[in-house]
């Protein structure tokens, strides 16, 4: 069995995962503590993967956080 690569989002993952770690360590080198930017890095990009995925929640109704902010209405039985 053939499996189907979506080539264009693993394009844009990798391309953010690249981005989100260089900026942080091109910004903690400004403050004097490089070390961090992987760690920062890491933060930015949870961060960013967190918004987008809630951001989504309207079309897919992936929002892991339901119970706070309402993404899904248990009470309309839309099966979330």
């Amino acid at each position: 069995m053939k499996s189907k690569i979506d080539w264009i989002a693993l394009f844009f993952t990798v391309l953010l995962i690249v981005i989100a770690r260089e900026g942080a360590v091109a910004l903690m080198t400004l403050f004097g503590h490089p070390e961090l930017g992987n760690l920062i890095g890491l933060a930015l990009l949870l961060i960013v993967l967190v918004i987008w995925r809630c951001l989504d929640y309207e079309r897919k109704c992936v929002c892991i956080f339901t119970d706070l902010s309402g993404c899904c209405d248990h009470a309309r039985g839309d099966g979330c």
